[in-house]
Parts: structure tokens; sequence; C-alpha cells
């Protein structure tokens, strides 16, 4: 029995990038519960807490998300928003039918459908062996999807319905109309464009109805997590959704994870323009609607994280990234207490979504934390030859005979593993000093080329955060269920990434994580296109930590710099008047932002 339910919400077409990644990962986590040789690991993440059981109309079993997701109904690819497409003859009668008083001859124009990419048709041709499909016929389904994948890998990927694999609910897609001209130009180029420049009158109300619905049929909602592509119209969108829940559901806790695609956005002035209105607008506007609020965009640096080789700005490639750290983040409260123990122990510091929040939000209720992770996480640290190189260190012994240390010396010389290869995901937001509070979750943790129980990983994450010498409230997890890599995900990983995750040194042994001189270079950093390694990885270790720090009060003092700076100018009051904000609302927008940053200076007398 897990801890209670959560419904997640999406919004624009880069957070439906990233929730589809997320979901597969999801749909293989339930897969690999039903393998012998993962059973005990996989199922100790309770899949009722993100799914809903239903029935069809045959009397059979189905799950889905629990899931309300907002897109174009251009932005869905070869997906249709309807039960059935009308025929071209049926449309020909219906339009004959509608004006009784004409006598001429009707004409349809009617658009190619938008075709599905080849992912998706193998997906849907691939046979059923559980009625008893003979071995031959399942390896040749099984070439299909991998070659169907090898193309979505070589790109570009035009929406995110061309490779998800799970099957969402009926009520769960909401397909906006499609805008046109300067409207539809304003609303991607932009936060300010609310849900009434997208959607008819009264449709804030339909779709509160579809989150009620799912909530109606929870037995303890946990809250609320969502996806937010904040960086256009979608931003105020979100805005209005978000209000709107917290007033209905005031006691249910709620953590957004603002995605962008990139830290640095447009190149142009102009883009650039608009891109850091957005964001101090999107904090302004988000931070105080929600219980947590995180921006996430990959790390500026593909050296940052020496394992990984993406395209920088394919939406395929970074979507999947932040679906990997998202995924590891809200582990937590997906995790079942109940589980029973395995040979790699249970899984340790389960909580629920409302403790996370209270955590972090801290006493004086600032939203906004920081994301930190390793993707992969570096191999545990040989506890026993680190401790003695320890000690050696610090009695002044040299090395032996004059020979290089031994391998625990390195281990102990070397920054703590909960530092190594860890990038900051959070644009503007660094651990830095005053770190109040964090979670830290380590998942499927290795050592040695071998899996180590969560006791042992337990033991060598806590020895490695005393080293790192912060001290801070802090939440830590552990679970021996490592990221599960589903078929579609691109193949991000460098050759030095093994099957099960596994990080090879430079001499070609596992264990330290350091890579080779020459990876990690992605396009556009004088490395040429990414090399296609690590394409049998199943599983990979990954490392997250999520903090409170004051560096939050330095981004949004920051973010009312840049937003003053900006709004001063001809352009920027010229986008802004565009958005719907005038000289009143930039002032609340200031104001906003001077709140986020003064709550960070509460006095201590006073508790």
């Amino acid at each position: 029995m897990g801890r209670g339910e959560v419904i997640t919400l999406q919004f624009g077409g880069f957070a439906n990038f990233v929730g589809a990644h997320y979901w597969n990962i999801q749909d293989e986590l339930a897969g690999l519960a039903e393998r012998q040789d993962y059973r005990g690991i996989a199922d100790q993440v309770d899949p009722t807490v993100l799914f809903r059981q239903g029935e069809n109309a045959q009397g059979q079993a189905t799950y889905s998300p629990r899931l309300v997701l907002f897109d174009h109904a251009s932005s869905i690819g070869g997906v249709s928003t309807h039960d059935a497409a009308p025929s071209a003859a049926a449309l020909m009668a219906a339009g004959a039918a509608g004006v009784a008083t004409w006598q001429g001859p009707v004409a349809v124009h009617q658009a190619e459908p938008v075709p599905r990419s080849r992912f998706a048709q193998e997906l849907d041709a691939e046979p059923d062996t559980s009625g008893g499909a003979g071995d031959g016929q399942a390896d040749l389904a099984a070439a299909a999807l991998h070659a169907a994948v090898r193309h979505l890998d070589a790109g570009p990927v035009r929406s995110w319905t061309d490779y998800l694999k799970v099957v969402l609910h009926p009520r769960s897609l909401v397909a906006l109309g499609g805008l046109w001209g300067s409207e539809g130009a304003a609303f991607a180029a932009g936060f300010g464009p609310r849900a009434a420049a997208a959607a008819p009158a009264g449709a804030l109300d339909d779709w509160l109805d579809r989150v009620r619905r799912f909530a109606e049929e929870c037995d303890a909602l946990q809250g609320f997590q969502a996806l937010s592509a904040d960086q256009g119209g979608f931003g105020g969108l979100t805005t209005d959704v978000m209000g709107a829940l917290r007033d209905e559901y005031p006691r249910a806790p709620t953590l957004l994870f603002a995605v962008r695609p990139s830290a640095d956005g447009p190149a142009d002035a102009d883009g650039q323009r608009r891109w850091r209105l957005s964001e101090a607008l999107s904090a302004a506007e988000l931070a105080p609607r929600v219980s947590l609020y995180a921006p996430l965009a990959p790390p500026p640096s593909p050296q940052s994280l020496p394992h990984l080789r993406w395209r920088l700005g394919d939406a395929f490639h970074t979507s999947a990234m932040l679906a990997a750290v998202v995924d590891t983040v809200t582990l937590p409260y997906r995790l079942d207490p109940d589980a029973p123990p395995r040979p790699l122990g249970a899984p340790l510091g389960a909580c629920d979504l409302h403790s996370l929040a209270q955590l972090l939000a801290g006493r004086a209720g600032h939203s906004i934390v920081g994301v930190a992770a390793a993707l992969p996480a570096p191999s545990l640290p040989d506890a026993h030859a680190a401790a003695a190189a320890a000690d050696a260190r610090a009695n002044g012994i040299p090395a032996a005979n004059g020979f290089a240390p031994n391998r625990g010396a390195v281990e102990a010389c070397e920054p703590p593993f909960t530092q190594r290869c860890t990038a900051g995901w959070s644009p503007g937001i660094a651990a830095g000093g005053g770190l109040e509070a964090e979670t830290v979750v380590l998942r499927g943790a290795r050592r040695s080329g071998d899996p180590v129980s969560t006791s042992q990983a337990a033991a060598a994450l806590d020895a490695s955060l005393v080293r790192e010498g912060v001290r801070c409230v802090r939440h830590r997890c552990v679970a021996a269920a490592a990221l599960p890599i589903p078929l579609p995900f691109p193949q991000l990983f460098a050759p030095t990434v093994l099957r099960h995750g596994d990080v090879l040194c430079a001499g070609g042994s596992q264990g330290l994580g350091s890579a080779p001189q020459g990876l990690g270079q992605g396009p556009g950093q004088g490395a040429g296109p990414p090399a296609a390694g690590g394409a049998e990885v199943e599983a990979v270790p990954v490392l997250s930590r999520m903090f409170a720090t004051a560096g939050a009060a330095e981004f949004a003092r920051r973010q009312l710099q840049i937003f003053r700076g900006t709004a001063a100018t001809a352009q920027g009051r010229a986008v802004l008047a565009g958005w719907g904000c005038g000289p009143e609302e930039a002032a609340d927008v200031e104001e906003q932002l001077l709140a986020l940053a003064l709550a960070w200076e509460v006095d201590d007398e006073f508790y």
C-alpha cells in the first residue's frame, strides 16, 4: 500500500517532450517488475501512485497515467484528438444537410493526416506474445522496433507522440485550438499571453473538472506534480491553472518543474529580451502559487557530464535528460514503504510529497529550490581502502617506496563521490553557501561492477556527505532500483558506460568514474557529432539533490534586477505591453520578486 496518489499536469510542447520520456520510464519500470531477474528491485516503486486502473469495453484491466496535459492541436503528431475522424463522404453529407436552401455542389477540402512516426507504427504492429506467438515473430518485431528507435535518434523528432509508449486516458489530452498570425507568434514567444488567448470562455472550468475526476478516484491524494514549458504562452496558462488548483485544493502540495531546453535561450537580442522577461515573470507568477518551484535545464557545458553525449538544442535529447532527473527527484514519494525486504534490502527514505514540500519550503515558506544531479552516478568508493588512505594522509605518511598511491588513497584524495560528475540543473541557483535543507536520492548504487545493498549505499552516502562539511536539514533516500532505460530513449551514453551503468576509467577498469580524454564533448564544442556509444545500456545509477539555499534569494534578486533593467527600455516596455503587462502589472511583478528574495531574511529570534 503506497502513501497516496499523485496527479500530474503538463503544459506545452517541451514539457510534453519531457513527460513522454518520463512516462516511458514508468512503463519500463512496471515491465521490469514482472521479470524474474529484476523482481524485488523494480517492484519497490509503487506504480499506483501515478497510474490509475480502469476497465475497457471488453472487461480487460487498463492502466493509464493520472495525467492532464496541454498542447496545441497542431503539436501532437499523428494522434487524433477525437475518437474517430469523419470520412470525406460524411463531411459532404453533413455540409449538404447543414444548409437546406443550397442545392449546388458541396466541396470538402480536407488536409492530409499527419503521418505517425515509424516507432509508433512498429509499436502498434508488435505481436501479442501472451497468446503464444512464435519466438521468430517476436524477434522480428523487436528488431523492427530497435531499427525504428535508431531512426528516431537520427532526428529530427517532430512530436512527443512519436515515441510515447504509454496509452493515455481519454480525458488526459487537452488540445488547444490553433493560433494564427500575430496571435500565434505572440503566444509562442513569451510568458505573457494567458489561457484566454488559446481557449474559449469557460475552458478553465473544464480543465479543472478533468483534474477533479482524477482526484475523486484517489483514496489519499498526496498532491500534484507539474511540468511547464514556461518560456512561452503556456507559462501564463500554467499560472491560471496553478492558481485555481491552489484555491480548490489548498492543502495539497504542488511540485512544479519549469523545464527549458537550454539554460541560455536564443542568441538574437530580441529572443534574449523575451527569454529574460519570461524567466522573471515565471518566477514572480508561478513560485508563489506552488509549494516548490524548480527551474530545470540541461547543464550549459557538456563537460560537466563527461559520460553523456547529447545534441545541443535537440528537444528529443535534452528532454530525455531532464526526464531522468525528474524521475529520480520524485522517487521518494513513489516508493512503496511496505515493500518486502529483498537481497539488496528495502528502500530507505520513502516519504510523501507533503513531507518533502515541508522540508524544502522551510519555516519561511520560500518555494524556489535548485536541482543538481550526477547522470550516471559514479561508483561508490571502497570504504576500507579510502579510510586507510585518509588515516595515512592525516598522519603524514608518504606513498610507500616512492610509488604512486593505491586506489584507496586516490579515492580519499578526490572530492567526495557525491560531488563527482554532479552538475547543476537549475540555471542561476547554486548550492553554494547558505544551504538550509536538501533531499538526496541515490538509486541503483554500484561498486566495482556489482550492485550494493541499500544499507551499504546509505553508509557510503552518509560518509560522503560528512566529507562535504556542510551541515543542514537533510533527507536522504536510497533505493536499489536504478534508472531503467526504455527502448525509445536516445543513445546519450558514451562508450565508457556499460550495460548496467558502470563507468570505465581511462585505463579500462571500472570504478572511479573518470572519463577518457575527449569524451563528453557535444557538437558545437569542437568534437563533432555524438558517437553511438552506450547503445546497450539497460539501467544506470543516478544521484540527485534538490535543495533550498540562500542562492534562491540571489536568484530572485537577479531576476528582479534583469526585469527592472529590461522593462525600463523602450523595447522591453513594448514586449510587456504586447503581453498585457502594463506599468501597474510590472510593479506587481517587481513586488513579487522582491518578496521572494526577502523570504530568506527571517529573524531567528521569532522562532
